[in-house]
């Protein structure tokens, strides 16, 4: 073995260690070497199994992932369980024990499948360092914003980084890994001044907390939660009570993962520059605050169907239905209908998949416009003549 042992990771069923050298070598249960060495573009950083129990969490350091001004630590939770194949041209899931994810200090990730020795998969052309410095020039701005608003006069030197990475393999209900990366970032909370006394001044902390999932169609790491919309009337430090009445695989800690996301951001203290609770209340129910909340709700749905999460994807589309229902003006009626003819489609009775797709994350989006949608809707009276042309459109599409 080449190179020195960095990272150790295993299950009942194989064991894999990283070295420095950039080198992964994979072995059974019993120390057979499975796998001739895998040698990488770059060491591992991070290294960790997947697990189908109780989330693993390890903590791990992450300096190399981060830029080198930046100082951070790391740690992972894993957990995933698999829905079955739906159709007989796809290949089967992967065992979840079979997973293994590592994260290079370049910031690439990968997913293994090492019993059946295949990738599931890689991120491409964007790593997770790009994601750090994203997140650090965002604080930083957050920072400076005080400054000039003449808040805090000391905040024009502080400087924010990266504190912490989580990066988590979970199920996305279909047959690839969905992976969740959640990084937390704080300002410096003093520092010291240079003049003819020098001296330590103390300056507002801020923390910022936002999560990714990475889009293997588009190659791309979409942003599901992060600190804004903070002023929109549904933003709450509580859980969205989307809980589950019964235990299943799409909840994470008795949450679903866009409600368990969002709240884990708030508790750990993500917040917007300067906001506070009596900033909320000064606020108001001003004209920006409707179109905040308008864009909050559209977020929500978005992430929902993003984190492949069909009871919060349901919630707040009847959420979102029913705002726009109260708001009754032609924008948002021009909006309701776009929901509506997205979930009823073409007018046939059987319509070509690459033409428009019947459900929406397993659900028949012609029976969520009838029982959700359209009775969210029918709460302003004044829209029934839209629900009833739909109602008669579906009616026509039924017999």
């Amino acid at each position: 073995m080449t190179g020195c042992v960095s990272l150790v990771a295993g299950n009942g069923t194989f064991a894999a260690v990283a070295t420095t050298s950039g080198s992964l070598h994979l072995y059974s249960s019993v120390g057979r070497r499975i796998s001739a060495p895998i040698v990488l573009p770059e060491p591992l950083a991070f290294l960790e199994v997947c697990t189908t129990t109780t989330a693993a969490v390890a903590a791990v350091a992450a300096a190399a992932a981060t830029s080198s001004s930046s100082s951070s630590s790391s740690s992972s939770t894993t957990t995933s369980s698999w829905a079955a194949p739906q159709n007989s041209f796809q290949s089967p899931p992967p065992n979840p024990s079979n997973l293994l994810i590592g994260l290079t200090t370049a910031g690439t990730f990968y997913v293994w499948d090492v019993i059946s020795k295949r990738i599931i998969l890689k991120s491409s052309n964007t790593s997770v360092r790009s994601l750090l410095t994203t997140v650090e020039s965002e604080l930083r701005a957050h920072v400076h914003s005080i400054h000039e608003e003449g808040h805090d006069p000391a905040a024009r030197h502080v400087r924010g980084d990266v504190t912490r990475v989580i990066l988590r393999l979970s199920d996305d209900g279909l047959h690839t890994p969905m992976v969740v990366l959640t990084i937390l970032a704080d300002s410096a909370k003093r520092h010291t001044t240079k003049g003819k006394k020098s001296g330590v001044v103390d300056v507002n902390a801020i923390r910022l907390c936002q999560s990714f999932v990475y889009d293997e169609n588009m190659e791309q790491w979409c942003r599901v939660a992060d600190h804004h919309y903070s002023r929109s009337d549904y933003t709450s430090g509580f859980g969205n009570n989307l809980r589950l009445s019964s235990g299943g695989s799409s909840a994470v800690g008795g949450m679903h993962p866009l409600d368990s996301l969002q709240a884990t951001g708030h508790d750990i203290g993500s917040v917007t520059s300067g906001t506070t609770t009596s900033d909320l209340y000064e606020w108001g129910d001003t004209t920006q605050q409707w179109y905040e909340t308008r864009a909050h709700l559209e977020h929500q749905m978005s992430a929902s169907a993003t984190l492949k999460s069909p009871v919060e994807f349901s919630q707040w589309t009847i959420i979102y239905c029913k705002f726009l229902a109260r708001d009754g003006r032609e924008s948002s009626v021009q909006r309701l209908r776009e929901v509506c003819n997205d979930l009823l489609g073409p007018p046939l009775r059987e319509v070509p998949e690459h033409v428009w797709k019947s459900d929406v994350m397993g659900m028949d989006k012609r029976t969520m416009l009838r029982q959700r949608v359209l009775p969210a809707i029918a709460t302003n009276r004044g829209l029934q003549r839209i629900v009833n042309e739909y109602q008669d459109a579906l009616g026509m599409l039924e017999s």
